[in-house]
């Protein structure tokens, strides 16, 4: 997210990133825990994704489609948590 808000790619990211930053604490220990672990999903997912195609030349679109679209439903998920009481 840091460098899509800044690059300007996605300019509504920038008051969420904040939000996020903001977080402190033990609470933000345990987002920040969250995120590692969703990262090595992620990005063992699409490593998968994209095995079916090993080889392929529709491989490497196969592999940043799948990071493109479940980083977008994270930053979704994250906002929504944003949005909790």
């Amino acid at each position: 997210m840091n460098n899509l808000c800044h690059i300007g790619l996605h300019p509504g990211l920038c008051g969420t990133e904040r939000r996020l930053y903001a977080i402190g604490g033990h609470l933000g220990n345990k987002l920040k825990s969250a995120q590692r672990a969703w990262l090595t999903f992620r990005d063992a997912q699409c490593r998968y994704e994209a095995g079916v195609y090993d080889g392929g030349s529709i491989a490497p679109l196969v592999h940043s489609s799948c990071l493109t679209n479940l980083t977008e439903q994270r930053t979704k998920d994250l906002i929504a948590l944003l949005d909790q009481p």
